[in-house]
């Protein structure tokens, strides 16, 4: 996912300034965003939006 050493270290650094934020919880509103990020590494709830939206389209495509 991190081919080199200089974007593995800009992960850390804006993982580090994530967990500086006073908030409830951390939106990853792109795509790519939950394979680097999530609540383990990030020490916050974060909101999945692909995730929700996958939900939400199985829950309603299911509907009768």
């Amino acid at each position: 996912i991190i081919p080199s050493q200089i974007n593995s270290t800009t992960v850390e650094n804006i993982q580090n300034d994530i967990k500086k934020y006073d908030c409830d919880a951390i939106i990853l509103g792109c795509t790519e965003l939950p394979v680097v990020y999530n609540e383990n590494n990030l020490q916050k709830p974060v909101v999945d939006t692909t995730r929700l939206l996958a939900h939400y389209a199985l829950q309603y495509a299911s509907e009768d």
